[in-house]
């Protein structure tokens, strides 16, 4: 016996491509109206996160103490899961390995990493290095 299921929901294309961004080649690079709203409410939490981590005054007087408090205390990646490129003196490159929240959000909303970390990791990841030292000691 063959059921046949109705769906009573049968979504226009042209909303869907405006709400969750249109599907193909381009979906990735052009997110739609619900996934910008999703990536600046994920920036605007993240950077509540980042003010209320930055209520402590923290000192980084070496790329070793920027490594410790950006990367293992800042952003909770296990220090396993981070790889040290290069350290020197004014050069910190790492390679990190940890499951992203990003990332998983990026894949959910079907948008390029390169649009959702530039809108909701680079500005608050910037805003906390900057805000490194800016205590007096």
């Amino acid at each position: 016996m063959q059921v046949k299921v109705l769906s009573y929901f049968s979504p226009n294309l042209k909303i869907f491509n405006k709400l969750f961004g249109r599907l193909g080649e381009h979906s990735l690079s052009k997110p739609g109206f619900l996934a910008k709203i999703v990536l600046n409410l994920s920036k605007h939490f993240f950077h509540a996160y980042a003010v209320l981590w930055l209520l402590k005054p923290r000192r980084a007087s070496s790329m070793k103490d920027v490594l410790k408090l950006f990367y293992i205390d800042f952003l909770m990646v296990d220090e396993k899961d981070v790889e040290v490129v290069k350290l020197s003196d004014n050069e910190l490159v790492t390679r990190c390995r940890n499951p992203c929240p990003i990332l998983k959000l990026s894949q959910r909303l079907r948008v390029d990493t390169r649009v959702s970390c530039k809108i909701v990791s680079e500005p608050v990841c910037n805003y906390v290095l900057r805000k490194l030292n800016r205590f007096p000691s």
